[in-house]
Parts: C-alpha cells; sequence; structure tokens
C-alpha cells in the first residue's frame, strides 16, 4: 500500500475566513439506521429526526449503522474528524480528516434532504454545503471513504481547509479507497478562484491492492449526474486495476474548468504507475458517457491519462505491464459520446488511438486537449488532428449497471468534425 502524500493538483494556497469546526459527535445520539444532521442541531439532538438532528455530518456518521443513511438538512456544514484512524488493512494511523467514513460504516448513505425531508436528487437542487478542515500528512483529504458500497447523494462538497479553518487545503477534496463508492446528483466546487491556481479533486486510489496477486481492492466505482466545478476527477495508482470496466461509470456529468485556471488543469486526469513516488499500481478503464466538458482553458485537458515506462519496465512483476490499461480506454467511446464545448484531439488513427507524449517527469500521455493548436505541436508525423465543439454530434452510449440497461444522449454514433 501506498499513500499519496499529496496530489498534483495543488500548486498554492489562499486564505480565507472560518471560525471554528462543528464538533464531531455527540453523547446523545441515538439513531442507528436512519440519523438526521444539521448545522445547528436541534431539539434533543439525538439523531432520530429532523426535529431533533445531530449536529454535525460526522456526528451522524459516527451513530449510524452499517448500511443506513445519514440525511443531511439543508445548511451550511464546517466539517472535522480528528482521531480519525484507518483499519489495518488500510495501514492503520489517526489523522484529521474533515469527514471520515470508516472501514466499518460499510453500505452507508449520506443523503441531501430538504427541509421537508425530502430525498435531493438533482444536482442543480442541492441544499446543504459540506466544507471540511483536514490536515492529514498524505492529503489533505476532505471527505475521506475508506468504507466500500458508500453512497453520496444530494449534496455540495466545497472547500478543503487546513485545519486552521482559514488557509485552502484543497488537494483531495474527496478522497476514495473503498470499493463501490457512488457521487450522485452532488456538486464538488474546490476549484481555483482568481488569486489562488490552485484546485481540489475527487481522488480514488486504492490502498488495499494486493501487488503479489496484481488485484485491486477498488474495483468499481460510480460518479453520475454531479457537477464538477473547478475540481479534478483524479483516478490513480490501483483504482480499476482489476474488475469489470462496465462496474466504473463517469455517466451524466458535467465538468467546468475556466480560462482562469492558470495550472491548466484536465477535467479528468488518470495517473497510472510511475511519475511520482505514491502513484504505483496500474489503473483500469471506465465508461465515460454522456458528460459535458465545459472548459474554456485552451492549454488544459479535457481527458488526460499519463504513465511513466520507464518506472513499469523497471517494476519486475508480470502484473505491471504498463501504467494504466490501455486495451480498457475507449478513446473513442471517450470523444464521441461526449459533449465538449472545446474538444480536440491529435493522433495517427484518431480518436481510436491518440498521440502518446511526454509531459514533464511522464513519458507516456494521452489526452484529448481543448484546443487544435495545442493538438498540433504534439502531433507526430502523419498524425490527424480532430476537434469538437457544442454542436457535435453525440454518438449513442448503452451500459449494464447492476443489471439495467443506461444510456446517455445521443440515438446514433456519428463522425466527429474532423480538420487535420
Amino acid at each position: 500500500m501506498q499513500r499519496a502524500v499529496g496530489v498534483s493538483v495543488v500548486v498554492g494556497v489562499l486564505c480565507g475566513a472560518f471560525l471554528s469546526a462543528a464538533p464531531s459527535v455527540s453523547a446523545a445520539a441515538a439513531c442507528t439506521t436512519t440519523c438526521y444532521v444539521s448545522p445547528t442541531g436541534a431539539g434533543t439532538q439525538d439523531g432520530s429526526s429532523a426535529a431533533n438532528a445531530l449536529k454535525s455530518v460526522q456526528a451522524g456518521v459516527d451513530a449510524v449503522s452499517p448500511g443506513g443513511a445519514v440525511r443531511v438538512l439543508p445548511g451550511s456544514y464546517l466539517e472535522s474528524a480528528p482521531g480519525s484512524t484507518l483499519s489495518p488493512a488500510s495501514g492503520g494511523g489517526t489523522y484529521q480528516f474533515g469527514v471520515f467514513v470508516g472501514a466499518a460504516k460499510a453500505g452507508i448513505t449520506i443523503q441531501g434532504v430538504t427541509a421537508g425531508d425530502v430525498a435531493i436528487t438533482d444536482a442543480a437542487s442541492v441544499q446543504a454545503t459540506i466544507d471540511t478542515q483536514a490536515d492529514n500528512n498524505f492529503g489533505p483529504s476532505g471527505v475521506f471513504i475508506e468504507g466500500d458500497s458508500v453512497t453520496v447523494r444530494g449534496v455540495r462538497i466545497g472547500t478543503n481547509f487546513a485545519a486552521n479553518g482559514v488557509d485552502h487545503a484543497r488537494n483531495k477534496t474527496v478522497e476514495v479507497i473503498g470499493d463501490n463508492f457512488s457521487l450522485f446528483d452532488s456538486v464538488v466546487a474546490d476549484g481555483p478562484v482568481s488569486d489562488d491556481p490552485s484546485a481540489g479533486a475527487v481522488y480514488v486510489n486504492d490502498f488495499r491492492a494486493d501487488a503479489g496477486t496484481g488485484t485491486s481492492h477498488v474495483q468499481t466505482y460510480h460518479f453520475e449526474r454531479n457537477q464538477l466545478l473547478g475540481t479534478v476527477l483524479l483516478l490513480a495508482s490501483g483504482a480499476g486495476w482489476t474488475g469489470p470496466v462496465s462496474g466504473r461509470t463517469v455517466l451524466n456529468n458535467t465538468f467546468t474548468q475556466s480560462a482562469a485556471d492558470t495550472a491548466h488543469l484536465p477535467s479528468i486526469s488518470v495517473r497510472g504507475a510511475g511519475g511520482q513516488p505514491w502513484y504505483v499500481y496500474p489503473v483500469g478503464g471506465f465508461v465515460l458517457c454522456g458528460n459535458t466538458f465545459d472548459n474554456s482553458d485552451p492549454a488544459g485537458s479535457n481527458v488526460r491519462a499519463t504513465m511513466d515506462d520507464d518506472y513499469n519496465n523497471a517494476v519486475p512483476n508480470p502484473y505491471y505491464p504498463e501504467g494504466y490499461l490501455t486495451a480498457q480506454f475507449n478513446w473513442t467511446q471517450f470523444f464521441t459520446a461526449n459533449t465538449f464545448t472545446h474538444g480536440a484531439m491529435a493522433g495517427p488513427n484518431p480518436p481510436a488511438n491518440p498521440t502518446a507524449f511526454a509531459l514533464n517527469q511522464y513519458t507516456n500521455v494521452r489526452r484529448i486537449g481543448v484546443s487544435q493548436a495545442n493538438e498540433q505541436a504534439i502531433a507526430g508525423p502523419g498524425d490527424t488532428v480532430i476537434t469538437r465543439d457544442a454542436s457535435s454530434p453525440v454518438a449513442s452510449c448503452a451500459v449494464e449497471v447492476a443489471g439495467e440497461v443506461v444510456t446517455a444522449p445521443g440515438a446514433v454514433v456519428l463522425e466527429p468534425h474532423f480538420t487535420g
């Protein structure tokens, strides 16, 4: 197991103004199957109903039983979970995360609700904002998900602050090391601001991958119908190394990156083995359909996959054929079954085969870029550059998920616009 001590989406800090963290426990907690929380608490604060809500999301997580639900009432939360202890299988250790869902809380759902206790199932209608304070030394990680089969739905996850509640920690706004995590109908907004180019990430990686057998613990995940505002979806070290591609879905989300993003961050970043000491294991492919990429940064990327061939060639392990499993990456699907306000790709046979190029310490990088000019700059002899924009037709994409066929927008497969 190798922990990330920091991810490269962070390049700066900014001062803000928060006063204190909400307490993470409630001595009066009596709820088990369903626990209600609100920013100020209510009534007896035992979590048994909206009228008697606990005072923080963490208090609800602490109280609820595995498989239960934490109902998050409207309002602004500033969460801190000091004394959070990882299971031995994840390497142990005690840290301060913002919200901690440990291994013992498998199967819980954190569900945003209205004041009338109606579940929120649309990212445009979220009413609870969860900011976090974290200072773990391999992060910081705002919302940390260790438990398997955890679902977060219908909330806004905002800024990840340092433990002092003032400095922007960002880095891993949400970190997931549990299998079968789902983020639905939510907003994650921890992106750059005018004088701070750093950004947060929804960061999926695997502390429990088994290098001896070439098996990952994190084999499935689902990100669907969310808004990621200036925040990167980062799939790293061991995420989906094994398990079916159809069990890893990124469907019908909106990814927004601004021209003011001076760090030129990708909306989706795949970090396979190599390049940094915490990127150890290969990363598997995923289903990417029906998403909207609204990226106005001409030097940025919509989707970028990186690995270091030198690192992988030096590892004497038959389970490390490459840093990310290229045969599982359906670049044609990525390019044609999603909407791009600005999209471009270079390659000898795009979109099926994008150009591989070197970027900093990464020797094998492929991407869907933003500007035609940037893709022409990396194109090799005989390569073609193709582009898409918001008016380009979108291919259909049907994928079986948990026995149901999910179809992204578009009725027929059509060719993208060719410009090279």
